[in-house]
């Protein structure tokens, strides 16, 4: 399916192999806020281990053949009860790997021409009832697009959880300066107990040994925590753990991740993973042994990448969504309330989802959108 619009072509694929992987991630580059959630490997490991009978909708828009928008989505179905109904949706929303910010990749030169050319495409989708976009913050690609969407039908829009970030500095001395008396203090107490207790070190992982030790720790650590039957699905189900490994696994081969272990002698007593894309850098996961917390582990990796990250050029560390007291302290004010939106193309079948999210969008004090509906 190709449509035109000047010099430009959008194309919908429905295999993903259709895309080259280095072109897709130099597309992903070249955005204001490029996340890993972004990259071909993410899309790729998600079908490998989530994506069984699911077929990609892939739209791609170019110019004179060079890749300049994407936007990967899939129709897969949604339950309420007795009700369902299908929805068109970005690739890997609303599954175990909790994803953010998904929505169209674009280079930003061409950024509204290629919404433009999207939002008439998803317009004419006829296998789907509604569709659907989540865990996306204001002024991003995403908005911009149910905005676009939102001009021509009736759109329902609600706030979820709150995503917190970090900024950095030009140089650690600078960051430290940022950071609350209380939080400053401690670290330097958790920085003394350790440098304190003998075998105690934070060490960078180095190699594919590293990160596979540090895998294991991490659900190791989490399984500790939590235990087995309380513990997040995200953990325990091992679809998620490994696609975790693999993705830890494919951004240190691609130098995109940020790894290190806090040891006692012989034993992994935490974690921490970062994952960047270009200049953008979230902490994507962290564990610590529950036995060994008084050592603060935890805290001291956190410091740890927070330097790393410095050095590296990175000017904001994404702490992403959920709750963590631990998220507040390190980045203060500094957050904001994820959005979703549905636009629905005029089923019956939305019914019972319309009163549901309206319900969700009032709770959640977001204006209900409803702008010119032309079914």
């Amino acid at each position: 399916m190709i449509a035109t619009d000047k010099d430009l072509d959008l194309k919908v694929h429905t295999r993903l192999e259709d895309i080259d992987p280095a072109e897709w991630d130099a597309l992903v580059l070249q955005m204001r806020e490029p996340a890993i959630y972004h990259s071909h490997d993410w899309a790729r490991l998600w079908l490998k281990h989530f994506g069984e009978g699911i077929a990609p909708r892939i739209f791609a828009v170019r110019e004179g053949g060079k890749l300049i928008g994407l936007l990967p989505m899939l129709v897969a179905s949604q339950r309420i009860k007795i009700f369902s109904r299908r929805r068109l949706a970005p690739l890997s929303s609303a599954s175990a790997p909790a994803p953010q910010y998904l929505g169209p990749i674009c280079d930003p030169e061409h950024e509204n021409e290629c919404i433009e050319l999207m939002a008439r495409e998803l317009l004419k989708t006829r296998d789907a009832d509604a569709i659907y976009f989540e865990h996306f913050l204001p002024g991003q690609p995403a908005e911009k697009l149910v905005d676009r969407l939102a001009a021509t039908r009736n759109a329902i829009r609600w706030t979820g959880e709150t995503t917190y970030w970090v900024p950095l500095a030009e140089t650690f001395e600078a960051f430290w300066e940022t950071l609350p008396r209380k939080l400053k203090k401690n670290i330097v107490s958790a920085r003394n107990r350790f440098a304190s207790t003998e075998g105690a070190r934070i060490e960078p992982v180095t190699n594919k040994e590293g990160v596979e030790a540090a895998v294991e720790a991490f659900r190791r650590h989490s399984i500790a925590r939590l235990g087995d039957k309380g513990i997040d699905s995200t953990l325990n189900d091992r679809r998620m753990a490994d696609f975790f490994g693999n993705l830890a696994r494919a951004s240190f081969e691609r130098d995109r991740a940020i790894c290190f272990g806090a040891w006692l002698g012989d034993k992994c007593i935490g974690t921490i993973f970062g994952l960047s894309m270009g200049a953008y850098l979230c902490y994507y996961n962290g564990s610590f042994d529950p036995e060994h917390s008084n050592l603060s582990p935890g805290t001291l990796l956190i410091d740890t990448l927070c330097k790393e990250a410095i050095a590296k050029g990175h000017r904001k560390l994404d702490m992403l969504a959920g709750f963590g007291e631990y998220k507040h302290r390190w980045a203060g004010e500094n957050c904001a309330k994820l959005q979703h939106a549905t636009v629905p193309l005029g089923s019956i079948k939305n019914l019972p989802f319309t009163i549901w999210e309206r319900m969700k969008a009032k709770k959640s004090g977001r204006e209900t959108h409803e702008d010119h509906e032309k079914q």
